[in-house]
């Protein structure tokens, strides 16, 4: 650590790296505790959630991360992107806006309170800010990034690598199960609870239609390096959707099974 002088004393001034680093890990250890771990082991936590757990803020994190080093940020940045991500979703519960809000503001705060420079505290919040999801009829359609003004090209830079991140699993081979579990998590369940099904048809359409639609903040970057099995999930996706029209999705846990069957292979045939 370098060392600062004030009034006589040497004190101890931890390097912005250190700072970043340190409020990230906390994040992590928090939203394992309360939300659990997530995949794949899916340990609990004091309230254990399918999708906004530990897994789902360490991948928002470091696909924010790996976005602003492909951008050719500096250190400090591509680990504010790191450590937005993994705060993103570290409140929960408390409704949609409060949610990302109140996160946004714990690591401001925290960080402030490290001794990190308002400006780039600042641009962690607002990275944080907008992950805030928009929707309209047919579910998902964007996220409040889409909108917003920023300070500087660094701080728009790390907005629009953490919103992205934020569906970074979207075409992956896990994708799919997350977002059935995160339906499950929508009717008020923990993970791998069996949820009501009645909503489950209008839940499949939209997926669908997300999958089929979503432009990713940073656009064919994004695309390089995130949606590594594009075509495979929304294959699989519609297939889910027709099943679930026809009635042949006759339980909770052939659904789970199903997703981790294609988790495992992708190219899997079906029908």
């Amino acid at each position: 650590m370098r060392e600062r002088l004030t009034s006589g004393l040497v004190e101890d001034v931890p390097k912005p790296l250190e700072i970043i680093c340190g409020v990230g890990k906390t994040a992590l250890t928090l939203i394992e505790d309360q939300y659990g771990t997530g995949f794949p082991a899916f340990e609990p936590g004091m309230r254990s959630l399918g999708m906004h757990n530990r897994h789902h803020a360490e991948t928002t994190g470091d696909a924010g991360a790996a976005l602003t080093e492909a951008l050719d940020l500096e250190p400090p940045d591509v680990e504010l992107a790191r450590t937005a991500g993994y705060v993103h979703d570290l409140t929960q519960g408390r409704g949609r806006g409060t949610d990302e809000r109140e996160s946004a503001e714990w690591a401001e705060s925290r960080l402030l309170r490290r001794r990190l420079s308002p400006v780039k505290a600042r641009i962690a919040r607002v990275a944080v800010e907008s992950t805030l999801p928009t929707f309209d009829d047919d579910g998902l359609s964007g996220q409040a990034v889409d909108t917003m003004e920023f300070a500087s090209l660094i701080e728009e830079l790390v907005a629009k690598s953490v919103a992205t991140g934020d569906l970074s699993t979207l075409h992956t081979p896990v994708g799919p199960l997350e977002a059935h579990l995160l339906y499950g998590e929508i009717m008020g369940l923990e993970v791998f609870d069996v949820p009501d099904m009645e909503k489950f048809v209008e839940f499949t359409r939209k997926q669908a239609v997300l999958v089929n639609r979503h432009k990713y903040p940073l656009g064919q970057l994004a695309e390089r390096l995130l949606a590594t099995h594009k075509a495979q999930v929304i294959r699989y996706v519609e297939h889910v959707h027709a099943q679930a029209l026809r009635g042949d999705l006759d339980s909770w846990n052939r659904i789970i099974a199903q997703d981790k069957a294609f988790y495992r292979n992708p190219d899997m045939r079906l029908g």
